[in-house]
């Protein structure tokens, strides 16, 4: 349950915090800056209780992305070349995890 499996292409293939944690964090370097218009979770079949994602130019400051429609089209595009999504258990205890991280570049 690697981070890799997020952005591997591949719904078959999670992420998942460690089962002892009781929450966890996803960080994907996107490798250069770009103006982002959506970003995705594709979960797995527990949803997570909550869950928040930031963005980041550094990797150091993140800062909360903006309020999002449900298939993730944000209010307004923000640049970033760092994506972190925080999550918490399912509701009923499940553990939860990532299929695919989504991430879409804004075109003209």
């Amino acid at each position: 349950m690697l981070p890799e499996a997020t952005v591997d292409g591949s719904l078959a293939t999670i992420w998942a915090p460690a089962p002892i944690e009781t929450s966890g964090s996803l960080v994907v370097d996107l490798g250069k800056k770009f103006l982002i218009s959506r970003i995705t979770p594709h979960w797995t079949d527990a949803l997570p209780s909550t869950f928040q994602i930031f963005t980041s130019l550094d990797g150091t400051s993140w800062t909360p992305a903006p309020p999002a429609d449900p298939d993730g089209t944000l209010s307004h595009p923000v640049n970033a070349r760092y994506v972190r999504v925080d999550l918490t258990p399912a509701a009923n205890g499940e553990r939860t995890g990532i299929r695919e991280l989504e991430v879409i570049q804004k075109t003209s």
